[in-house]
């Protein structure tokens, strides 16, 4: 809390800082901060006189890395000076008795290898030691904290210059000695405790702290670590890392390291989720908190074993989503959250009830076959669970249900690609046949159900030394009860040689007409098409290849050893492309994607076709004013809604997409697909709901759920947002839309 001013701050990585005055229920952009920044720290001092100090830090700028810094505001907010230029990553506060209580803040900085010391209370800064990083190490990520014997312990996660370019290692500094130098105060008969500076003779004597194992075991050089002293025990240190390197207590003194998770430290089992981000301390009960990417937990008696963990999460659902869909018949939903497995809720489900993780990992891509009652509702981990690096702690030690588990239907491990009927569980065998990791290359793999015949599951498999790039079907009949029901999986079709297909429709309807073997593949540069009119049916023939109107990026993928085994690394968490489908006539696809994954720039565009990629209209128009946001729109999770069913010449279709705020929404209408001279009329994009309805949040995937007739949005933040009776909604927004109708531009239409 920050006085009558101000109640909490948060920051708001990548956007700035977002501020409540109400104790948290409401919440505003402060304006008065830059936007577009990556805020890595907030911190409060409080001056001689009383005065409210604010401190921020950012380690970049949305569109410039290395453009950093720090910011101070003396007015609570009001107003704030940049009072240094050097990427930060934490600001650490030293308190120091000398004529009253000084606040002295440390800066930790990455890439320059040195931290920086505040005596003003943030009002300048200057460098004051490098650290003693390895050879060729860079750090990506530095944090500090003071012992309560003035010892300073400094870590890092570092990238190395040689090997892999995932090669990530950890390194950890104290002090010999307090960072306080002591001498009789003139004016007091007490000692005093001063700061050593840069420019008194004293140096600071690093000595480099052994380690277990390295801090960053998922290889990523995004991660995070994090170190708090205890504040009783003056030589008792807790740091936290990633995946295995979990949680530990240190003794500095004697550099003794105990793993704070298992046997004999707890008993019980427990643990926190496994990749960590900070630590704070509960002075009210004698916790330790540890704020990781699975939420809020607390290690109860931490400074001594036989405690135990238990999470703080609540009823706090603010999921990071990359899907979400819903089953009509039992009132419930699935859903994939990053970080935190596929989900599935229970039968007439509220937003109260607890839902249950099915497929451990990174919840991926879920899709709902409600054409069975009972429907299955299908989820996936990261790279359709083929050759996944299992680095998670919690499942050391615990048997797999296709191996013995007394449970055959355990919920909590079915493999990586999954559905649930009723109360079963069943594992699609992906791996069993496709061993090879190399064969799944991206984090949120494509897979899809055939939409005249759910029964059939496909998905896209990568080119190996054994075999081409294709399409591989399973078939899931009624009678499947376990994974050993289901027969081996049957070829569709190859897929061109070097065609990364990164999404792609099976079955639907091409102008009008059930076309159930269509194909419609998009990859970062091309669309591939086979439906009843064009392309022809077979496994090695079939697919039309058609340029894109622009190039896509690709996802960063792993490395593979000598064996297409995978080597944990930098890599793509979401879909760098879009693409939707009418659900009346394929001819109608409409793409989008990120411009780059290298940085931030570029032109955020969406595109579309009436007639099957051989001509291309630019749909973008007023996408980013609709959006309304300074940063980046990152438009994705196309769908296709059609308010009008029957011939395909009669239909509105609405086209939505999921934004950096909420959805967009644009209705289309033309003639015939058929006809190369036909235009395309549209009201341009407006928000759907307000800020009230729907809260600005990303939006990665949209789907509609056509039984229930209900739209169902996956977020990046906020869970699942639902909108009941959507055609019944949708209609009156285009009559109340306040854009003017207007012809698609065909300023990059190329015909093929």
């Amino acid at each position: 809390e920050q006085g009558s001013d101000w109640n909490v701050v948060n920051s708001g990585d990548w956007g700035g800082l977002i501020v409540s005055k109400d104790n948290g229920d409401t919440w505003a952009i402060l304006s008065s901060f830059p936007v577009n920044y990556y805020v890595t720290d907030i911190l409060e001092l409080t001056t001689n006189e009383q005065h409210s100090v604010l401190l921020v830090s950012a380690q970049s700028h949305l569109y410039n890395k290395t453009e950093g810094g720090i910011w101070q505001s003396k007015d609570s907010g009001t107003s704030f000076r940049k009072v240094h230029h050097v990427p930060t990553f934490g600001l650490t506060p030293i308190k120091q008795q000398q004529h009253g209580t000084t606040a002295v803040v440390l800066a930790t900085h990455a890439r320059t290898l040195t931290i920086a010391w505040s005596i003003n209370y943030g009002a300048s800064f200057e460098s004051y030691d490098i650290l003693p990083w390895k050879r060729g190490a860079e750090p990506f990520y530095t944090c500090a904290t003071l012992l309560g014997n003035g010892r300073l312990v400094i870590g890092g996660l570092t990238r190395l210059e040689a090997g892999l370019p995932n090669h990530t290692d950890s390194q950890m500094f104290v002090t010999k000695g307090s960072v306080y130098h002591h001498h009789p105060h003139p004016h007091h008969h007490h000692q005093s405790r001063h700061l050593i500076r840069s420019d008194q003779p004293e140096s600071l004597e690093w000595l480099p702290m052994s380690q277990p194992s390295r801090l960053d075991e998922d290889s990523m050089p995004k991660d995070r670590m994090a170190l708090l002293a205890d504040p009783e025990l003056h030589d008792l240190l807790y740091v936290a890392g990633n995946a295995e390197a979990l949680a530990w207590r240190v003794n500095v003194t004697t550099n003794t390291w105990t793993k704070m998770w298992d046997r004999p430290d707890v008993l019980d089992g427990s643990l926190p989720h496994a990749d960590c981000r900070n630590y704070c301390w509960d002075s009210q009960s004698n916790r330790l908190l540890l704020v990781t990417d699975g939420g809020l937990f607390a290690r109860e008696r931490p400074r001594e074993p036989g405690g135990r963990w238990i999470s703080l999460n609540g009823d706090y659902s603010a999921l990071e989503l990359l899907s979400a869909h819903y089953d009509p018949h039992q009132d419930r939903y699935v859903m994939g959250a990053q970080d935190n497995c596929a989900i599935v809720t229970k039968e007439n489900h509220t937003y109260k009830d607890m839902a249950y993780g099915f497929v451990e990992g990174d919840g991926a891509i879920t899709l709902v076959d409600s054409s069975r009652n009972p429907s299955r509702l299908f989820g996936t981990t990261q790279f359709l669970g083929v050759g996944t690096i299992e680095n998670d702690p919690k499942a050391k030690g615990r048997t797999s249900s296709r191996t013995g588990d007394a449970d055959d239907d355990d919920d909590d491990d079915c493999g990586g690609l999954c559905f649930v009927e009723g109360d079963r569980f069943v594992e699609v065998p992906v791996s069993k046949y496709f061993s090879e990791p190399s064969s799944f290359p991206f984090f949120v793999h494509p897979y899809t159900l055939n939409q005249q015949d759910p029964t059939k599951l496909q998905f896209w498999t990568n080119g190996t030394l054994q075999r081409p790039s294709a399409i591989y079907e399973f078939q899931i009949p009624s009678s499947v009860k376990d994974a050993d029901d289901i027969s081996p999986p049957n070829l569709v079709l190859e897929t061109p040689p070097g065609s990364m297909i990164l999404d792609f429709v099976s079955g639907g309807y091409t102008d009008g007409q059930p076309d159930p073997t269509l194909i419609v593949a998009v990859s970062s540069t091309h669309l591939f098409v086979r439906n009843r009119l064009e392309g022809q049916d077979g496994p090695t023939t079939g697919l039309l290849q058609r340029p894109l109107p622009v190039a896509f990026a690709d996802p960063v993928t792993l490395v593979y050893d000598d064996d297409g085994q995978r080597i944990l690394g930098p890599l793509t968490h979401a879909r760098t492309v879009s693409m939707a489908v009418s659900p009346s006539d394929s001819h109608w696809i409409a793409v989008t994607g990120w411009p780059s994954v290298d940085n931030n720039k570029g032109d955020e565009s969406v595109f579309l076709t009436i007639d099957a990629g051989k001509t291309w209209h630019n749909a973008t128009g007023n996408l980013r004013d609709a959006s309304g946001v300074v940063g980046k729109v990152r438009p994705g999770g196309l769908l296709f809604v059609e308010l009008d069913e029957g011939s395909s010449k009669a239909t509105t279709r609405v086209l939505l997409v999921g934004t950096s705020n909420g959805i967009l929404v644009s209705f289309l209408t033309a003639g015939s697909s058929h006809d190369s001279n036909a235009t395309i009329s549209s009201n341009c994009w407006s928000r759907l709901g307000s800020v009230k309805e729907f809260p600005v949040v990303l939006t990665s995937d949209v789907d509609y759920e056509p039984i229930s007739d209900r739209l169902v949005a996956a977020t990046f933040g906020r869970g699942i947002l639902v909108l009941r009776n959507a055609k019944e909604r949708l209609a009156p927004i285009q009559k109340s839309s306040t854009c003017n109708q207007r012809e698609l531009t065909d300023d990059i239409a190329q015909k093929t």
